[in-house]
Parts: C-alpha cells; structure tokens; sequence
C-alpha cells in the first residue's frame, strides 16, 4: 500500500510540474501556493484580468497598504473581507464556467473560469464513475476540501486536501 501510495505522490509531482508549464503557455492566472490559485491585484489595477480553472480554488496577494478590503462577486454570490496576506484570507471555489465582475475595495476587474482541457483527460458522470469502479479496485485519492469531502464522497477513498498534499 505505500509503495502505491509513494509512486502516485511521485506521478503526482511530475504531472504538477507539466501542469505548471502547460498553464503559463494557456494564458493562466496565478501562482498555486499550499493548493490555492493565488491572483495578485496591483495597487492601481481597476480593471485586472485574470484566467483560472473551473474547480480552482482562488485567493488574492495585493499591497499592505490597503489593509483589510471588501470583496465581492455578486454573480457567484461572494462576499466577504480580505487582507493582504492570502493566508489570513478566506478562499473561494470557482464552480462554473464563465467569466465574472469583482471588487476588492475600490480596485477590481474580471475572472474568466474555463474548463480544464488535456489529452488523456476524460471528465465522467457520476454514472460513468460508478461503472468504472465495478469493474477496478483503484486507490482513489479525494483532494477536495474536508467539508466537501463531508457532504459527499466515494465508500473507501482517501482523504488528503490539495493544500495538504502540495504543502
């Protein structure tokens, strides 16, 4: 079990390092730090720009001078207070497809979500993962957050959160 457990943590690493250069040639915002898509706002940016991935989850790096800023995103129903220092900050998921206004204080721009596109890569319903998993007995690592995982998970997956498992 743990050697399956060190080869996919060592597959995993490799793959994040692909998925690092495939991003910047897509046009992708941010850097992932401990798990989450951090955007930097610089301090004049009133209409910044960014791209991210359905899924992500997304935290904003701006300049300590403005100290503690609102932000909001109405259309995803966002609200809440954010400081400079993402890791004080609370994150947010971006679930949908789209492209979206915000504002932190008086900066602010859009975040256009899109859907993650590579060969080999299948996304299944919820059906189609059911019928698979008759058939296999695969390790299935959840990487979601532990009130996601809460709500709803697969019998005899295991759980390490994405911020835990780049940390």
């Amino acid at each position: 079990m743990f050697k399956k457990i060190f080869m996919f943590v060592c597959v995993l690493l490799l793959s994040s390092v692909l998925f690092c250069q495939a991003e910047k040639a897509e046009g992708i915002s941010g850097k992932i730090i401990t798990g989450y898509r951090v955007l930097t706002v610089g301090p004049a940016a009133k209409d910044s720009r960014f791209t991210v991935y359905r899924g992500d989850y997304i935290k904003f790096s701006y300049p300590e001078e403005f100290a503690s800023l609102a932000f909001v995103m109405e259309e995803l129903k966002y609200k809440d207070t954010l400081f400079p220092d993402p890791v004080k900050s609370p994150f947010f998921k971006m679930k949908a497809i789209g492209t979206y206004s915000f504002s932190l204080g008086e900066l602010g721009g859009t975040i256009t979500v899109v859907d993650l596109v590579r060969p080999n890569y299948t996304e299944v319903t919820a059906d189609e993962a059911a019928e698979l998993l008759k058939n296999l007995d695969p390790f299935i690592l959840d990487v979601r957050t532990p009130g996601e995982y809460k709500q709803v998970h697969i019998e005899g997956t295991h759980l390490i959160p994405i911020q835990q498992l780049q940390a």
